[in-house]
């Protein structure tokens, strides 16, 4: 996951044989802030409401979940 901290997007790099179907942006207390479910090849957009800070990425893939920590600072 790439760039990090990122200003309005992730970039992620996945082997072939996983399909992001998922991701879901969290706060450091666990609330979920976002739900994304159309992805641009692997590229994630930030919502445009989110807030500098540290969140969880929590990203749904064909062979399980990943959970990474990201900083976003605009």
């Amino acid at each position: 996951i790439y760039p990090n901290p990122a200003y309005d997007v992730f970039h992620i790099t996945t082997a072939s044989d996983y399909i992001i179907q998922k991701a879901v942006i969290l706060d450091i207390h666990g609330k979920m802030i976002a739900t994304i479910n159309r992805f641009s090849g692997q590229t994630i957009r930030l919502p445009e409401s989110i807030a500098n800070g540290i969140y969880f990425l929590k990203l749904e893939t064909s062979r399980g979940h990943v959970v990474k920590k990201v900083m976003v600072m605009k």
